[in-house]
């Protein structure tokens, strides 16, 4: 079994009053412009990755603060697949046996959300782990939620220059 280690980065309406959120809503109120996942062995090895822009199909303009935190421009995610191709290249990486991980609880809402919004199949998230609450369970003795740099630091994992936070691959690594 692999272990499949996923992160995600997703644009915002600019406003509630924009035609695009007017139009579709909560239905979908975060669209995914990048995936980016590692697949680990059960060795702790990391044997592959997976990453793509995806294209925008409602919230075409990058919401500014997307744009400052993640540093993705315009030509990136108009260069991107569209959802559905990039979800079915994802799924077919994933492979058959696979358990997978995310930081936190927001990337699987809004994989689920962007899965329901576009009536896919939901299979690759029914199941999954939030290494973020059992960072803070094992090491903090809480549940409080922490950033990924705080749990690079208390590891002591140094600043990879090559590698930037908010980037949907860097993230994962």
């Amino acid at each position: 079994m692999d272990y499949i280690i996923m992160d995600l980065e997703w644009n915002q309406p600019v406003s509630k009053k924009s035609y695009p959120y007017l139009k579709i809503g909560d239905k979908m109120s975060d669209e995914i412009i990048q995936i980016g996942a590692y697949k680990v062995s059960e060795e702790l090895e990391i044997v592959d990755s997976f990453c793509t822009y995806v294209k925008p199909k409602y919230y075409k303009k990058l919401n500014s603060v997307v744009k400052k935190i993640t540093h993705i421009n315009k030509d990136e995610v108009l260069s991107g697949k569209s959802f559905e191709t990039a979800i079915e290249l994802f799924g077919k990486w994933c492979g058959d046996e696979f358990c997978l991980f995310t930081w936190g609880r927001d990337d699987v809402r809004v994989m689920r959300q962007n899965l329901e919004f576009y009536a896919l199949d939901t299979f690759f998230i029914k199941e999954w782990y939030d290494l973020q609450t059992i960072f803070a369970i094992e090491h903090l003795g809480s549940r409080e939620q922490r950033s990924l740099q705080y749990a690079m630091n208390f590891f002591g994992i140094g600043e990879d220059t090559d590698k930037q936070l908010h980037d949907a691959l860097d993230d994962a690594y």
